[in-house]
């Protein structure tokens, strides 16, 4: 193969990796539209993208939000599928404007064929007031780096509140503040819980109360994650916003009790009950 060719069997392959990835984006649409991924025991596309199809977080988050932008601006695919609308740039208009989607179309056009160094310097102009997205990231095996925006009064008060804590945080550490209000809202939620226990019995079998003892039980059974399973056996991994589901449902009789019950991420109750 000569360098003519060379470069023309790369030219063809880009071309062809390009219409691949719209295809991607189209299939993920559908996905979503769907929602197969509740099915296939996934509580969101984000983990239907990370834990079924392999992508890395960043690779799952860019194509999703390069997806929803296909779906609000269809001439997106056409750019993102001619390589002049790269797919960073497209995740990076998508997050941008969910707060002013009237201008999705209008930046899918100006940005086309901008870089993402670009791309951002024009969106900080367009959304100039438009805060970070909060974000929890692992640096090392024992450190987290927690990134959030508050507004200037929220700000003050976290100012004052350091200020009272100043015998205790000499050193004025947001993380040490934050960590110490965590606690001390655990132990109060703990000792409400604990007041809660103790007026109620077992239970009563037509009431909707669950005891806490038995809540607790269930945490300790399902080990703190949603116990929906597809069809194929894939046990959903979500951890967040779980619920407590009557496997026999309430207004069918089914009662509070252990057996009859069991944890569900929110996104599979909801997909349950409306089912």
């Amino acid at each position: 193969m000569n360098n003519i060719e060379l470069e023309l069997a790369l030219t063809d392959s880009v071309r062809r990796e390009r219409s691949c990835l719209a295809e991607v984006l189209k299939y993920l649409r559908e996905v979503d539209r769907r929602k197969l991924y509740l099915e296939r025991g996934y509580s969101s596309l984000f983990a239907y993208c990370t834990g079924k199809l392999g992508y890395s977080e960043p690779e799952a988050m860019i194509r999703i939000q390069a997806m929803r932008l296909t779906r609000a601006v269809p001439e997106a695919k056409k750019r993102i599928e001619e390589g002049t609308l790269s797919l960073s740039v497209a995740a990076k208009i998508q997050s941008a404007v969910k707060e002013a989607p009237e201008k999705a179309k209008e930046l899918v056009k100006e940005l086309s064929g901008a870089s993402k160094r670009e791309a951002e310097k024009r969106l900080a102009e367009v959304f100039p007031v438009a805060p970070r997205r909060e974000a929890a990231k692992p640096i090392s095996q024992n450190l987290v780096e927690i990134r959030f925006t508050v507004t200037r009064e929220e700000y003050e008060l976290i100012q004052e509140l350091m200020d009272r804590k100043s015998h205790s945080n000499f050193e004025r550490s947001h993380a040490k503040l934050f960590t110490a209000l965590a606690k001390a809202e655990l132990k109060k939620l703990e000792r409400k819980q604990g007041e809660d226990a103790l007026p109620h019995g077992p239970g009563k079998v037509n009431s909707r109360h669950i005891p806490v003892a038995i809540k607790r039980k269930i945490w300790k059974r399902d080990e703190g994650k949603c116990q929906y399973r597809s069809s194929d056996g894939h046990q959903c991994q979500e951890r967040h916003g779980l619920q407590l589901d009557h496997i026999e449902p309430f207004a069918k009789g089914g009662p509070p009790t252990e057996e009859n019950l069991r944890l569900l991420c929110g996104a599979h109750n909801r997909a349950r009950n409306s089912s």
